[in-house]
C-alpha cells in the first residue's frame, strides 16, 4: 500500500486536472452563449437597417412624386416613373445585401460559438486525463505503481 502522503498528493493531482477542466468548460459554455446572443443581435441589426432602407426609400419616392406634382407633372410616367423605379430597384438591391451581410456575421458567431463549446469539451476531458495521469504519477513515483493504489492483487 502506498503511504498516505502519496495519496494525498495523487488526490490533489486528480483534483486540480477535474476542476481545471470543469471551469475552463464552465467558461466555454458561457462564451458560447455570449456569442449565440450577438449571432441574435448580428440578425436584428440586420433586420432594423432593412427596415429602414424601406423607410428612407418610401420617402425619397415620395418626394420625387411631390416634386413632379408641384410642376403639374404625371407622377406615374415618363422620367419620374423611371427614377421610381430605379430608386425602388437599388434600394431592393442594397436590402439584399444587408441581408446576406447579417446572416454571414451571424453564421460566423454560430461557428465560433460552437467551436467555443468543443474546446470547453476537450478541456475537460484533457483536465480529467491531467488529474488521471497526475494522480497515477504520484503513486509511481512511490515505487508501487498500480499495486501500490489498488492494493497487489493477492
Amino acid at each position: 500500500m502506498c503511504d498516505p502522503i502519496t495519496l494525498v498528493v495523487g488526490g490533489m493531482s486528480l483534483l486540480s486536472g477535474v476542476m481545471g477542466g470543469i471551469q475552463e468548460n464552465r467558461q466555454a459554455k458561457a462564451d458560447a452563449a455570449a456569442l449565440n446572443t450577438q449571432a441574435e443581435d448580428a440578425q436584428a441589426r440586420s433586420a432594423f437597417d432593412q427596415a429602414q432602407m424601406d423607410r428612407e426609400a418610401q420617402r425619397r419616392v415620395g418626394a420625387l412624386r411631390a416634386g413632379a406634382a408641384g410642376r403639374g407633372g404625371k407622377v406615374d410616367s415618363g422620367g419620374n416613373l423611371d427614377q421610381q423605379s430605379l430608386l425602388i430597384g437599388e434600394t431592393a438591391l442594397d436590402k439584399a445585401m444587408r441581408g446576406r451581410e447579417g446572416t454571414i456575421e451571424s453564421n460566423n458567431l454560430r461557428t465560433q460559438a460552437k467551436n467555443r463549446r468543443a474546446q470547453g469539451k476537450s478541456a475537460l476531458t484533457s483536465g480529467v486525463m491531467n488529474g488521471v495521469t497526475g494522480a497515477l504519477g504520484a503513486a509511481g513515483g512511490s515505487g508501487g505503481g498500480f499495486s501500490s493504489i489498488f492494493g497487489s492483487g493477492k
